[in-house]
C-alpha cells in the first residue's frame, strides 16, 4: 500500500469540493467525479503494482472527507450556490446541524464512490501496461 499516492490522489476532492461550493451540482458534478475516477484508475494502473482497488477506495474515501469538510467550512456559500440543498437541509431532524451532516456524509459518499473508482482501477490494471521505471529508478545489482 502506497499511502502517499492515495493521499495525493485524494486531493482531487479538495478541487471538486471547492467547485461544488461554487455551484457544481447535479449531472455536471457526476461527470466531474467520473473523470476523477478515470484519472485515478489510469494513474494507478500505470504506476503501482497491484492493490488498485484498495488505493482507489482509500483515495475516494479521503476525497469525500475533504469535500465534506470544505462544504461544512463554506456552508453559507455552498447553500447559496446550490438552492436545491436548502430544502434538503430544512427537513433535517431538530438539533442536527447541516455542517455535522456534511462532515459525516462526506466519507460515506466517498466510500460508495470508492467502490466505483476501485472497480475502474482494477479494470484499468487488467488492460493497461505499467509504465517502465526510469533508469534512475531501477535498482542496480552488481
Amino acid at each position: 500500500m502506497n499511502w502517499k499516492i492515495a493521499f495525493l490522489l485524494s486531493l482531487a476532492g479538495v478541487a471538486v469540493g471547492l467547485a461544488e461550493v461554487f455551484g457544481l451540482y447535479g449531472i455536471p458534478q457526476l461527470v466531474v467525479w467520473a473523470a476523477v475516477f478515470v484519472g485515478y484508475a489510469m494513474f494507478l494502473a500505470r504506476n503501482i503494482d497491484g492493490d488498485y482497488f484498495v488505493h482507489a477506495l482509500l483515495a475516494s474515501l479521503l476525497a469525500g472527507l475533504w469535500a465534506g469538510t470544505i462544504h461544512a467550512v463554506f456552508i453559507n456559500a455552498y447553500v447559496a450556490h446550490n438552492p436545491a440543498l436548502q430544502s434538503e437541509y430544512a427537513v433535517l431532524p431538530k438539533g442536527t446541524h447541516p455542517r455535522l451532516m456534511m462532515i459525516m456524509m462526506g466519507p460515506f459518499y466517498g466510500a460508495i464512490r470508492g467502490v466505483v473508482a476501485g472497480l475502474l482501477a482494477v479494470a484499468a490494471g487488467k488492460f493497461m501496461k505499467r509504465k517502465e521505471p526510469l533508469p534512475s529508478q531501477e535498482t542496480k545489482t552488481q
